[in-house]
């Protein structure tokens, strides 16, 4: 995208900084933070922000999924985004 000259220069990249984990009978049935991705590179690429999608379900472990999103605000703002 980046490479192409594919984005406006008014436009601001966001990166998404999730993995999605399939189910049996879904596209996605959770999601995770995606430890292979380098998010330095990202910025250093010109993205804005970094998305996380958070998979929340009645039935879903609700203590997971809060730190989850506890952990990828810290790291965000470790780094000064």
């Amino acid at each position: 995208m980046l490479a192409a000259d594919a984005v406006a220069p008014s436009c601001a990249p966001i990166a998404a900084a999730d993995h999605f984990v399939p189910g049996v009978s879904e596209f996605v049935a959770d999601s995770q933070i995606d430890e292979s991705l380098d998010l330095y590179a990202f910025v250093a690429q010109g993205a804005l922000a970094l998305k996380l999608l958070v998979i929340w379900r009645p039935d879903g472990d609700s203590d997971a999924r809060k730190a989850m999103v506890a952990d990828f605000i810290t790291r965000c703002r470790a780094r000064g985004w």
